[in-house]
């Protein structure tokens, strides 16, 4: 570990939009910030131990440069429940140890998705912490906890999108009833602190919570309809966490809120959001996004009345289901995005332009022997097969989707290191590698979404699928292009 700099925050996250978002509160004060995202390797715990001892270890800065934080995703989402939860405590446990971090944040799916309780549980035992507080609301994205349950844009969480996901379907709303049966040996591990205590402010709020840890609860959930919750919140953790070992666990929300009302009880860098210059090339959108929100940004991006300015057309190019599933070759594909970049036109490539191509390929999947997740599996395989042979084009890149950032990180260094793989047989396909990418975030290109650099040099956009709204994408695309030297 360097002497010089020390690691301000580790943040583990079980996804790369979700580790990028979680950042940015950080980097809005000025912070260094990286994120490193683990290979999908079984091997790889032993490549992130190689990371974390290289000089200097990953996520840290020059002597001469800012306080480092370091996000680490641990692309657990998508695992079985006890692999998930055997990777995030042995994640854990070399982060702490190899870079000597002053504190740390599990961030969790403001839709719950991927495994939740037994990834906070399996972090809380690896700081030796005496309790878990779960705050999953993120109220400027429509997420909040009423009563203990989660409530998407108003509505609770099994009657949206969350419960259609194909890999991580969210079929409850109670959250405190929900944990329980995902730990029935332990009802007595999991509490809930309503909105009442919280709208009373940090006092009873902190006193509500030193209740729960004598009780020995060791999970609990605790409800926010407004910021203004969640800075209540962030100030009883931070008065909590001078008597007890406590972990905060939520979505950037409740991030955003700590470094709001913490920050200035802390020696902070000036704060900063400067956005650099870029240079002037096409952007390339990679699509992956299987949400109502993410298909509608997609539409309005790609509606012909939309100009990004007087001489950039948009220039929208939808997969089929052979060709996902990797029965129909990418090659047409391939040209037409090189012609279309080579004319600097913005492309938008779609995994998922409508529900009815969804159903589609789901079908095709299942007379190929394939069910829902794996067909999911395949698809972003494909993308990543796609990004890997177009890695080299001078393009701006946009990903929309937690998967889909991933598996395009995953090809883009892949392709750095000349590992690209070109089996497109159906299925799983394994990657054969351990050490994962860093990306670095440079600044906040629109509200939760960053403005990347991976080690190559690239620019690089990542946002989640479902985050924004309506004009989300144009309003990304025309940052792009005025950011442009």
């Amino acid at each position: 570990m360097m002497a010089s700099t020390a690691l301000m925050l580790g943040i583990v996250a079980d996804d790369l939009t979700g580790a990028n978002d979680c950042a940015l509160p950080m980097v809005r004060l000025g912070y260094q910030a990286s994120v490193l995202s683990m290979s999908p390797d079984s091997k790889a715990l032993a490549g992130l131990h190689a990371q974390l001892t290289q000089r200097p270890p990953a996520g840290f800065a020059p002597a001469s440069e800012k306080p480092a934080v370091l996000s680490l995703n641990t692309q657990t989402r998508s695992l079985d429940a006890a692999t998930a939860t055997e990777r995030v405590f042995q994640a854990t446990r070399l982060l702490l140890e190899h870079t000597g971090v002053e504190s740390l944040y599990k961030k969790v799916d403001s839709t719950l998705r991927g495994h939740v309780a037994y990834e906070c549980l399996a972090t809380l035992e690896a700081i030796g912490g005496e309790c878990a507080f779960l705050v999953p609301a993120f109220p400027q994205e429509g997420r909040q906890t009423v009563g203990g349950y989660h409530l998407l844009r108003g509505q609770p969480l099994e009657r949206t999108e969350a419960a259609r996901d194909p890999q991580n379907p969210v079929n409850a709303s109670f959250i405190p009833g929900m944990l329980k049966r995902l730990l029935p040996q332990q009802p007595q591990w999991i509490g809930h602190i309503g909105l009442k205590k919280v709208m009373g402010g940090a006092g009873p709020l902190l006193q509500a919570m030193t209740e729960a840890i004598k009780e020995g609860q060791r999970l609990v959930v605790i409800d926010a309809a407004g910021d203004v919750d969640l800075e209540q919140i962030a100030l009883a953790l931070e008065r909590l966490r001078q008597q007890h070992r406590v972990l905060p666990c939520g979505a950037a929300g409740l991030m955003q809120a700590m470094t709001r009302v913490c920050g200035s009880q802390r020696q902070t860098v000036t704060q900063t959001n400067t956005l650099p210059g870029i240079p002037a090339r096409p952007i390339l959108v990679m699509n992956g996004s299987n949400t109502p929100m993410g298909r509608q940004q997609m539409v309005r991006l790609c509606d012909p009345t939309t100009r990004i300015d007087d001489t950039v057309p948009v220039h929208r190019l939808d997969l089929t289901p052979e060709q996902l599933l990797g029965l129909a070759s990418l090659a047409p594909v391939v040209s037409d995005i090189q012609q279309q970049v080579a004319a600097n036109h913005t492309v938008v490539v779609n995994t998922a332009p409508t529900e009815s191509s969804v159903a589609q390929t789901q079908a095709l999947g299942e007379t190929h022997g394939l069910n829902a997740p794996a067909t999911h599996r395949q698809v972003q395989f494909t993308l990543r097969q796609l990004v890997g042979q177009l890695a080299t084009l001078p393009v701006q890149w946009v990903f929309c989707g937690g998967e889909t950032s991933f598996q395009a990180g995953l090809a883009l260094h892949q392709s750095k290191l000349g590992q690209q793989q070109e089996d497109g047989h159906p299925g799983n396909p394994p990657v054969h590698w351990e050490q994962g990418f860093q990306w670095q975030i440079l600044a906040e290109l629109s509200p939760n979404i960053p403005l990347c650099q991976d080690a190559a040099g690239r620019w690089l956009v990542s946002k989640s699928g479902n985050f924004g709204h309506p004009d989300t994408l144009i309003e990304l695309v025309r940052q792009l292009k005025r950011l442009e030297v």
